[in-house]
This record gives structure tokens, sequence and C-alpha cells, in this order.
């Protein structure tokens, strides 16, 4: 008896000659067949598992540590990064802030801009959200690409940049910006594991008249 199996370019085959029948349709494996099935099935478990995205654990946080905190009515740029992906077809995130402390201000086309890294291969990116909502305080933003050639990859300890946002400042009070809602695929619309959420503080003066947004990892 043969058992095949395929699973995109890869395929595995099972045959076991010491396979026969019991009464009533049972199967019944010969001396040395039980070992041979279950060699089989540990098989079948390693070409799916390493078919997957699965077995890839890429990051999405904020570019840096701390960001300092201009004076109010000054901007500053907030980076979403990535890596440790391989084959980037898409992405999309969502990022609130307090809006009574910083906003989004201009248009989505100047104020949330993609990285050039997603189209780095040359494939069609089309941009997707990025209108911001400065009375709910959240934008939500993301890029599909399209083409024959493979999606840019990274390594870890490499981060690339796939949106920069900029930021009002409206007041210098105490507060976060939460970064979740975050997805990402590879050129076949096939979903990585969902990365963690990121927190950022916004913290009170420090000395000097200093302030400072917290990126935490």
């Amino acid at each position: 008896m043969e058992f095949v199996l395929s699973h995109g370019t890869c395929s595995l085959s099972y045959r076991n000659s010491d396979t026969n029948f019991k009464e009533g349709g049972m199967l019944q494996h010969g001396r040395g067949g039980k070992v041979k099935a279950l060699t089989f099935m540990a098989l079948v478990f390693l070409l799916l598992f390493s078919s997957s995205n699965s077995a890839w654990s890429q990051t999405v946080e904020f570019d840096a540590a701390r960001v300092i905190l201009p004076q109010v009515g000054e901007t500053f740029n907030v980076q979403v990064m990535i890596e440790d992906v391989t084959n980037l077809g898409g992405f999309q995130v969502t990022l609130d802030y307090d809006p009574t402390v910083v906003q989004i201000l201009g248009t989505p086309s100047s104020s949330v801009t993609l990285g050039s890294f997603i189209g780095s291969t040359g494939r069609t990116v089309t941009k997707v959200g990025g209108t911001p909502d400065n009375t709910a305080g959240t934008v939500a933003v993301g890029a599909f690409t399209t083409g024959s050639q493979a999606g840019p990859s990274t390594p870890s300890g490499t981060p690339e940049n796939l949106v920069t946002i900029i930021f009002t400042v409206q007041s210098r009070v105490v507060s976060e910006l939460l970064l979740h809602d975050i997805r990402v695929t590879d050129t076949s619309g096939v979903p990585f594991p969902d990365p963690s959420d990121q927190t950022g503080r916004l913290i009170r003066p420090l000395p000097m008249g200093i302030f400072a947004v917290i990126l935490d990892d």
C-alpha cells in the first residue's frame, strides 16, 4: 500500500508491503509497519510546518526608544518599523493617540507616508487608509503589493520603515501612543503570526524642561 502527500513543490510517499486488512476492513500493520507509519506522520508534520509562515516571527515596532517632544505647535515623526520578515506582500496597523496631546494634521499623503521598503523589489504598491480621525485619536494605514517579483525580506536586527506618521503637539501632558491590530502577509496573502501591540508613553517634563515620548519594545 502507498500514500503520497504533496504540499506546494514538495511531496512525500509512504509504501508498506507488510500492510494487510483484518476482517471488517480494519487496517493491520505487519512487523515494522507501525514504526514506518509513525515516521511518515512525523515527516508530514515537518513538511507542513516548514511551508507555513508560522516559522517566521517578524517584529513590528516603533523606530526609537525615545523621541524628544518639541514645543506646542511643532511636529515630530514616529516611524513604524519591521524586521525578521521574508517575502513581504502587505501590512496594516492602527495607531491610537490622545488628540488633546498630539494630532495628525495636513493631508494623509503628507502626514502618513509609506516607507520605500515594501516596494523595494519592484512590486506595485497600493496604500490603504491613512486618514486620521483627530476626534477619536486614531489612524489605520496599510498597503498591499502586486507583481511577479518576490517581496522584500529583512533579517532580525535590520529594521526597515513601513510607514512614517507626523504628529503635531497640542499640549504637554502625560499620554500614550498605542500600535495595535497589526497584520502582515506575504505576497500570496498568507498571514504571518500577529506581532505584539506596542505602547509609547508620553512623559512629564524632565529636568531642563525636556519632554519625551518613551516607545517601549
